[in-house]
C-alpha cells in the first residue's frame, strides 16, 4: 500500500510538472511570435521544451502513457520549430512517429519519421538518420510489414556497426532477432542472439534494453522448442521487472506490446 501511495505521488507530481511546463511555455510561445521576446526568455523557452520533451520519454518508457507523451512531444516540436531549432525537431518528430503507430496511425507515423529524415539530412546528422530509420522499422512491425520492418532494421544496425556503437547495436539488434524470430528465420535469429548476449553482460546496459533482450531471447527459444532456455529467460525477465518495480519502474519490454 505505502508503494501504490509512492507510484500515484509520483505520476501526480510528473503530471504537475508537464502542465506547468506547458503553461509556461505557452506563454513564452505567444512572446516569440509576437517578436518580444528577450534572449534569456529564448533560453528559457529552448529548456521548456526539453522538459516537455523528456517528460513524454518518460511517460512513454516508464508510465507506457502513449497519449499524455504524444501530447508533449507535439508541444515541445512546435517549440523547436518555432525556435529554428532543426536537429531537436528532427529528433522529436521521429519520437512522434513512433508513438503515432502505437495508435495505428501508420500513415501519420511514417511522414512524421519522413520528415524527421529530411530535417537530419538538412544537417547532415547521419546518426539521426539512423535512429529514425530504426522508429521506421518498429512503425512497419506494428503494421506486421515484417519484410520492410528488417530492411530498415538492417540499414541502422550497419551504421551503428560502421560507427563502432555497441549501445545502439545491442539495442537495434533486440528488434533483428524479434523479427527473425516472426519471419521463422531462427538459425539467423540465433546468431543475433549469441552476439547480443555478450553485449547485455555489459553492467552499463539500459534496463530497457535487457528487458527487451531477455523477452525476445524468451520468444525465439520458444519458437525453437528449446524450452529450458526459453524459461531461464523468462526468469530473468520477471527478475528484472521485480527489481525495477521496487525503484517505481512500471517496466515491461516494448516487444511484450508489440502488434
Amino acid at each position: 500500500m505505502k508503494h501504490l501511495l509512492s507510484l500515484l505521488m509520483l505520476c501526480v507530481a510528473l503530471f504537475g510538472t508537464s502542465q506547468a511546463q506547458t503553461d509556461s511555455s505557452e506563454y513564452l510561445l505567444n512572446k516569440l511570435r509576437s517578436g518580444i521576446i528577450t534572449d534569456s526568455e529564448r533560453k528559457e523557452l529552448k529548456t521548456l521544451a526539453f522538459g516537455l520533451q523528456n517528460s513524454g520519454q518518460s511517460l512513454d518508457e516508464s508510465k507506457h502513457d502513449y497519449t499524455a507523451a504524444l501530447t508533449l512531444v507535439s508541444k515541445a516540436i512546435t517549440i523547436f520549430n518555432s525556435l529554428g531549432d532543426t536537429l531537436n525537431e528532427a529528433n522529436n518528430r521521429k519520437f512522434k512517429g513512433y508513438l503515432l503507430g502505437r495508435f495505428d496511425k501508420f500513415a501519420e507515423g511514417k511522414a512524421e519519421i519522413w520528415q524527421a529524415i529530411k530535417l537530419f539530412h538538412l544537417k547532415n546528422a547521419d546518426w539521426g538518420v539512423a535512429v529514425s530509420q530504426f522508429d521506421l522499422s518498429r512503425l512497419f512491425e506494428f503494421e506486421n510489414k515484417l519484410d520492410s520492418a528488417l530492411f530498415y532494421c538492417d540499414i541502422a544496425i550497419s551504421y551503428w556497426k560502421g560507427k563502432g556503437n555497441s549501445a545502439r547495436i545491442f539495442l537495434d539488434q533486440n528488434m533483428l532477432i524479434n523479427l527473425l524470430t516472426k519471419l521463422n528465420r531462427l538459425a539467423e535469429a540465433k546468431s543475433a542472439q549469441s552476439q547480443s548476449f555478450k553485449m547485455a553482460e555489459n553492467p552499463e546496459q539500459h534496463w530497457q534494453g535487457l528487458l527487451d533482450f531477455y523477452m525476445v531471447s524468451e520468444n525465439l527459444y520458444k519458437a525453437a522448442k528449446e524450452f529450458k532456455y526459453a524459461d531461464l529467460y523468462q526468469k530473468l525477465y520477471s527478475n528484472k521487472i521485480s527489481d525495477l518495480k521496487k525503484e517505481g519502474f512500471t517496466a515491461i519490454s516494448y516487444f511484450q506490446e508489440a502488434k
